[in-house]
């Protein structure tokens, strides 16, 4: 079995076509770190990350300082699968160890798949209702019909005009989802839901209204919900996935590859989740192309049939992967 014998590290970064704005954060360009090793035929492999303090808590620097200094320390002399575990069994951040993870299983070829094409909703940042007719046009153009709805804590009566609007404004048979980012109170998610039935929209599901680490929360919510409640925040590891199972605060969960710490974890949560019955979607944060891809391998494999949320590509200015009619094409 081939072993690591060397590593790099690497940043370039990518612009966005607009602003991407959510309850958490607000970006138009980010840096993507790329972390590479050499097996010992002299073949590179390549993994990404990304910092996302709001979420991960993780910086740049503190990402760069552990892909420079400490992972060297922990891969190389290894064998693939030895290296892996060390990876997940570390300390480290786990965005620096989904980078890790991602080019390790790409070494053992079971990391990112080609040739292969998976469904996709696009996200609808926070923005004026002024704003929304030309954020639709351009994503309805592009053939999106699943759209992800950003949300902020705001009046209600002016959340529930813009999904009407959204609703009126894309082809029919589209699909809504709503996504607060953890920016809502119970209350405020219990008067949303009510106006949502009232008004008559139908929404996929309503993901992470509450903060991330009020479990009780997001049960009460689940509880009560017509629609199905999705954890992100709340899921980043096994233990928080077992927790929301024993709970009962979930419907579903959105897996996401910086959060998780990779390939290799994901796929034993996405087993977990299944077999306790949960929905598993994947989703990514503002990346770069290797690491989506990756993303969107995973999709494929634990969740083929779905709609994921895999559009971070198709935000940057320049991608070597191709979105078409709600489809990512690697």
């Amino acid at each position: 079995m081939s072993e690591v014998v060397a590593t790099r590290v690497s940043t370039y970064s990518r612009e966005l076509r607009e602003r991407f704005v959510t309850a958490l954060r607000g970006v138009s360009e980010y840096r993507v770190i790329k972390f590479e090793i050499c097996d010992e035929a002299g073949f590179w492999h390549v993994g990404e990350t990304v910092e996302t303090p709001k979420i991960t808590g993780d910086s740049h620097e503190l990402i760069m300082q552990e892909l420079e200094n400490r992972v060297p320390e922990l891969i190389i002399g290894r064998e693939l699968t030895v290296a892996i575990a060390e990876i997940r069994n570390s300390e480290l951040t786990g965005s620096s160890k989904a980078a890790v993870d991602i080019s390790l299983n790409g070494a053992r070829g079971t990391g990112v798949k080609e040739n292969f094409s998976i469904a996709t909703d696009v996200t609808i940042p926070i923005t004026t209702l002024d704003n929304l007719p030309a954020l639709l046009k351009e994503r309805v153009d592009a053939g999106f019909t699943y759209f992800k709805i950003k949300a902020n804590l705001e009046p209600v009566a002016d959340f529930i005009e813009k999904l009407e609007l959204i609703n009126q404004l894309t082809p029919k048979g589209s699909h809504l989802r709503v996504d607060a980012n953890q920016a809502w109170t119970y209350e405020h998610t219990v008067e949303v839901l009510k106006s949502i039935t009232e008004a008559n929209l139908a929404i996929d599901y309503l993901e992470q209204p509450t903060p991330a680490r009020d479990f009780a929360a997001l049960a009460k919510i689940k509880e009560i919900s017509s629609l199905p409640i999705m954890a992100d925040e709340s899921c980043f590891t096994p233990a928080d996935l077992t927790k929301l199972i024993k709970m009962n605060a979930a419907d579903l969960v959105n897996l996401k590859l910086l959060k998780s710490g990779g390939l290799t974890v994901a796929r034993e949560m996405a087993k977990t989740a299944h077999e306790a019955g949960l929905g598993v979607y994947v989703g990514s944060m503002m990346e770069g192309d290797q690491s989506l891809s990756a993303a969107a391998t995973l999709a494929a494999e634990v969740a083929p049939d779905l709609v994921h949320d895999l559009d971070a590509s198709w935000w940057a200015k320049e991608s070597q992967l191709r979105y078409e009619s709600g489809m990512v094409y690697l």
